[in-house]
């Protein structure tokens, strides 16, 4: 059987890892399976990726308002394209976070038989990965309350006499809503869960309807296993009489809301007020920590290295606001680690009470520094505690397992489609928004040419967005009307820069300052502007509000290290990257960066390294271009080193 596994990457992150398992052992028994992946770290044999499709124009219109994802145009392609479309079975894993268009569904699960693992709860909501305690899901996400944790409603142009967005995000979060769940009714596929949890809750959400099984999640019990626990903290640097708790996430625990840094860390100060020396391992973070003694170790992609980690530990603790499963807690659990953790969402399923661990109370910070405290006064606890653990992890949730549970459903999956053709019609246009209706969706539904251009220009992206505009209400335009507005000025700028008219782009980017003074990415624009123009000072300022505003736009320090670089001073420019690296060095161009500055040093080895981490995660072209330059550097070199060979030979 040909499988594709179909994910946001192929490296970081609970969905990478088991989409990454289930392929391997795919593999191993003797099937054709790769992943397809957004932004891709491993070997291009097994992992493939392709382009999001981003449009211009309409692209920042629809994050800007909340259609989160509409515009992408990628995901219409993939069909006509290796390995979809030799595939037997496409695996659907995260299909957010930036790259998959979800009303490209339909056509895709009508072309092949489609099986969807539920990684979180996006799929159910017009926004959010986890809605936490927000039930407005159920009802079309018609008052978006989730997304204020991301941060501030924006201002919106003063020109027009708004001050306030007034729910734009939250409008736009229905419209994403509806426009999903009526993709769900025209596709066929099946979906998996991870956890009896979240079975319910698709039971009662758009996705109601489509078969749903539960296979939680497996782990690589060989490697994630009881460790040495003394080799283990010889090589973190942590005394052997230390109390460690631990903690696992994607960029690290307080990085993001929804993995409870903020609740964890208050139980982490009442614990230091009896236990000062007590130490907290951050696995994923970067930098400093919140505090000296929380030990940030950065994100760790070998299974075993990272059992090494849980092995240091004494306790491992989740204070995570929503889950799915939690798979950091079984790989802790098959290390012989218990657990502490919130009750809630599947946790009660994956780690019983006093069994494998301790569950406290949602939000209590008190009740969680109450558990670690009684799992690290009692060794004889935590030695019964991880033993059950690791017993629970081998039985219940074993990467074999998993994988046999998926390869029967896989299977099914096949032949059910097979015994029945029976497709859902396309989706009628008259329910979906006129922004969506792009080439390349006529085409995918049958109301176009067989084939059309994914890629959208900048006439074609405002035409949509107007059509779009007139479809609302005029109670309800003036603001999605304004957001337009100040996207279409934004790509003017970026024109008259390209034309060399740096003067006419600042006078025009003062007007929108003052029109949007809170909005951080069009004062970045400035500073980038301002740095072209020579004002490397004034652009420093620009760069340096942005990275004081709440939340601050922590990609500033890339266009900071751009400026030093252009000012020549390489030593700074690396500074900057440095900081940027604790924040995400995963991000487009960070890498790239990273390349320029070892092309200038002369080091073009590790600059074509760089580039080629670029490449492969984001594809660039400017990156493929520098690494052509830092290759044909190699080669030069590598010529007059052998020339100078020659010569010393003929001498002796």
């Amino acid at each position: 059987m040909r499988i594709v596994h179909v994910n946001t990457q192929d490296v970081a992150g609970g969905a990478a890892k088991i989409a990454r398992l289930l392929a391997a052992s795919q593999r191993e028994a003797g099937h054709q399976s790769c992943m397809l992946v957004a932004r891709r770290h491993g070997p291009g044999g097994r992992v493939r990726r392709f382009d999001a499709g981003f449009a211009p124009v309409l692209s920042p219109f629809c994050e800007a308002v909340g259609l989160s994802y509409l515009d992408l145009q990628g995901a219409f392609g993939l069909l006509a394209a290796e390995p979809v479309a030799s595939a037997d079975l496409l695996h659907l894993h995260n299909l957010h976070y930036g790259y998959f268009n979800p009303l490209a569904l339909p056509a895709i699960s009508r072309a092949k038989p489609c099986l969807w693992t539920l990684h979180d709860l996006h799929a159910l909501t017009g926004y959010c990965n986890h809605p936490v305690d927000c039930l407005g899901w159920l009802s079309g996400c018609a008052d978006c309350q989730r997304q204020g944790m991301d941060g501030p409603e924006p201002a919106l142009d003063g020109r027009t006499g708004l001050t306030r967005a007034g729910g734009l995000r939250a409008q736009g979060a229905a419209i994403t809503h509806r426009a999903r769940a009526l993709a769900y009714r025209h596709s066929r596929f099946t979906l998996a869960c991870p956890s009896e949890w979240v079975r319910r809750q698709v039971e009662r959400s758009s996705l109601a309807g489509h078969p749903v099984h539960v296979i939680p999640n497996g782990v690589e019990t060989d490697l994630f296993a009881p460790g040495d626990r003394a080799a283990a903290r010889r090589e973190l640097g942590i005394a052997q009489d230390a109390l460690v708790v631990g903690g696992v996430a994607s960029y690290g625990v307080f990085a993001n809301p929804i993995k409870g840094g903020a609740l964890l860390l208050k139980a982490l100060r009442l614990l230091w007020r009896s236990r000062p020396d007590l130490i907290f391992l951050n696995v994923g973070g970067f930098g400093q920590g919140p505090d000296p003694r929380v030990r940030n170790v950065p994100f760790v992609e070998n299974p075993a290295d990272l059992a090494k980690i849980y092995a240091a530990m004494d306790v491992f603790c989740h204070a995570s606001q929503a889950e799915t499963f939690c798979l950091v807690a079984v790989e802790a659990m098959a290390c012989g680690i218990p657990v502490a953790a919130q009750r809630l969402g599947p946790l009660p399923e994956v780690v019983r009470h006093g069994c494998e661990g301790l569950l406290c109370d949602p939000g209590d910070a008190q009740d969680l520094a109450a558990a670690l405290e009684r799992l690290l006064c009692d060794p004889a606890l935590r030695a019964r505690l991880g033993a059950s653990g690791r017993e629970r992890a081998v039985a219940e949730y074993g990467l074999e397992r998993m994988a046999a549970r998926y390869s029967e459903l896989s299977a099914r999956v096949v032949e059910e489609r097979a015994a029945d053709r029976a497709v859902p019609p396309p989706m009628p246009l008259d329910e979906l928004p006129a922004l969506v209706k792009t080439p390349a969706l006529l085409a995918a539904e049958g109301y176009g040419p067989g084939t059309a251009p994914a890629a959208l220009d900048d006439a074609a992206g405002e035409a949509l967005a107007r059509a779009f505009l007139a479809e609302l209400s005029e109670a309800a335009r003036p603001p999605f009307a304004a957001v337009l507005a100040k996207v279409l000025d934004t790509a003017r700028v970026f024109s008259l820069r390209g034309q060399g008219r740096f003067e006419e782009a600042l006078e025009l980017l003062s007007l929108l300052n003052a029109a949007w003074p809170e909005d951080m990415a069009l004062l970045r624009t400035r500073g980038v502007t301002l740095e072209l123009m020579g004002r490397r000072e004034q652009a420093l300022e620009a760069f340096q509000v942005c990275l004081s505003a709440h939340p601050p736009q922590r990609d500033v320090w890339l266009n900071i290290s751009d400026l030093w670089r252009a000012a020549g001073n390489l030593d700074k420019a690396r500074e900057a990257l440095d900081a940027f690296a604790k924040v995400d060095p995963y991000l487009r161009g960070y890498n790239w960066r990273c390349g320029l500055l070892m092309q200038e040093a002369g080091r073009h080895r590790r600059a074509a390294l760089a580039f080629l981490r670029e490449v492969k995660l984001h594809g660039a072209p400017e990156a493929e271009a520098a690494l052509r330059r830092s290759l044909r550097a190699l080669e030069h070199c590598a010529g007059a080193f052998a020339g100078e060979g020659a010569s010393a030979g003929k001498t002796t």
